[in-house]
């Protein structure tokens, strides 16, 4: 297929969780023809705390933002890279293993939440009732809510407190599909919030001064792959920082 044109630009936040947990995420969009894709990495070290226990305050639970535009979007999909899931052994309803890479029904993309034009989540905060990302429901009879499909650092030294021990989660990186881009200019998305735990009153942080715009990359599209294929570039690659 012929090569398209894609912009994109990368947010980073980072700062001080429970019992002292050093916190840091990353948010990738990335418009191509009508497609925004959004990566959300959690690039801490660690989740741990002073207790050296991994808990829901300190995993990453949505994203907010601004774009000037403020026009409507739509969500189409939510994707991991295969063996993304943690504790999939916990799913009560769907298939959680190292080839699941659909998560759409347990998140949820809502407007106007508490101050900000666009919001992406697995939790209640984000103010919906079940997912709208299209996917088959993988655990719990309500998505999204609870702590479930959070998103945890890359560390493979997780040790979950009680909170997370029960619950299958997503280790290091997801990737939201939503359509209505066209036209879009991508250097108008502002005001990014990274935000953690299970409510807005948890440790949120405001994307720092450090921000990457790259030059337009070339990708070629592969139809229901392209999700996978931004997915994985988030977790895999990193421009170089201005």
């Amino acid at each position: 297929m012929a090569p398209v044109m894609a912009l994109s630009i990368e947010f980073f936040g980072s700062g001080t969780g429970v019992e002292n947990a050093s916190l840091s995420s990353s948010a990738l969009f990335i418009i191509t023809n009508d497609i925004l894709t959004i990566t959300l990495t959690n690039t801490a070290t660690n989740d741990n705390t002073d207790s050296n226990k991994d808990v829901p305050g300190n995993t990453l639970t949505g994203l907010k933002f601004d774009w000037t535009d403020n026009l409507p979007l739509n969500p189409e999909s939510v994707t991991i890279s295969p063996g993304s899931i943690v504790q999939g052994n916990q799913c009560d309803i769907g298939l959680c293993d190292g080839s699941t890479t659909n998560v759409g029904d347990e998140f949820a993309f809502n407007t106007n939440i508490g101050g900000f034009e666009y919001a992406v989540s697995s939790v209640g905060w984000i103010g919906t009732s079940s997912g709208n990302f299209n996917g088959s429901n993988l655990d719990g009879t309500n998505a999204p809510g609870g702590i479930n499909f959070l998103i945890i650092s890359n560390d493979f030294s997780f040790l979950p407190n009680g909170g997370l021990a029960s619950d299958p989660l997503i280790q290091n990186s997801v990737a939201f599909n939503v359509s209505g881009a066209t036209g879009l200019p991508v250097l108008d998305i502002s005001n990014v919030r990274f935000q953690y735990g299970t409510n807005l009153t948890e440790p949120m942080f405001p994307e720092t001064d450090e921000k990457v715009v790259p030059e337009p990359i070339t990708i070629l599209l592969f139809g229901k792959n392209l999700a996978g294929m931004l997915a994985w570039r988030g977790r895999h690659s990193r421009p170089e920082r201005a």
